[in-house]
């Protein structure tokens, strides 16, 4: 997973860049995307669910 989020209360962007089991997330300024604009990328090897992704982030 990779991109950034917009955080309340922040005016940066939170940075997050996932593989395998290392997790590395930091806040970021806004830079060219829109501010309080967040977008996150899942890529996943054969077999990933793309439907139960989106379930999981629309549950929290």
């Amino acid at each position: 997973m990779k991109g950034y989020a917009p955080v309340a209360g922040k005016t940066m962007r939170l940075g997050v860049q996932a593989v395998g089991s290392r997790i590395r997330h930091a806040f970021e300024p806004w830079g060219h995307a829109g501010k309080g604009e967040g977008r996150l990328v899942v890529i996943g090897l054969h077999g990933l669910d793309p439907v139960a992704v989106q379930r999981s982030f629309d549950a929290n």
